[in-house]
């Protein structure tokens, strides 16, 4: 184990660490490259592929993770509003006109990132969008809701976004 930079912590065998305050335990396998403020928790053969993530058994988690991630409020002047992977909970008021929510891409990097989508008054839409426009969300390329506290809870699978539940 060897590490070139300031509070890194390391456990385990074969571990390369460039980064900054670092905390890898357990594990086997290589960890290269500059991945700064990151802690890792049992890393068998992983290579973290993302800075400032919390990995537990392999999957980043977000900062926020034991409250599931941030809560943000829009309204349409907001939009259109590229989601951020620490967002979690996204409230949509409609009020003034419609909101245009777009996730982010579902790389591997996000595999089983969560995020809720929710419209709270009557007027108007929401519409959730993927990516560069041409991901899918339950097989097509957007998804969009009419209906009063309306909600659609949608997950990455690296790939795409599934809607996991959806209500009215």
């Amino acid at each position: 184990n060897f590490g070139s930079s300031d509070d890194a912590v390391m456990m385990g065998t074969g571990n390369t660490n460039y980064g900054k305050y670092n905390t890898i335990l357990a594990g086997e396998g290589v960890f290269i490259g500059q991945f700064d403020n990151t802690t890792t928790i049992h890393c068998n053969d992983f290579q973290v592929p993302e800075g400032d993530r919390v990995y537990v058994e392999n999957y980043p988690v977000v900062g926020a993770w034991l409250g599931s991630g941030k809560i943000t409020n829009l309204t349409n002047t907001d939009s259109p509003y590229s989601a951020t992977y620490d967002d979690w909970l996204i409230l949509c008021d409609t009020s003034g006109g419609s909101i245009t929510v777009t996730l982010p891409q579902p790389s591997a990097a996000n595999k089983g990132k969560m995020y809720v989508v929710k419209k709270t008054e009557s007027a108007n839409q929401v519409t959730i969008n993927a990516g560069d426009g041409s991901v899918l969300i339950d097989d097509a390329t957007s998804h969009s809701d009419n209906a009063k506290n309306g909600y659609d809870q949608v997950v990455s699978d690296g790939t795409q976004y599934w809607i996991i539940t959806h209500g009215h």
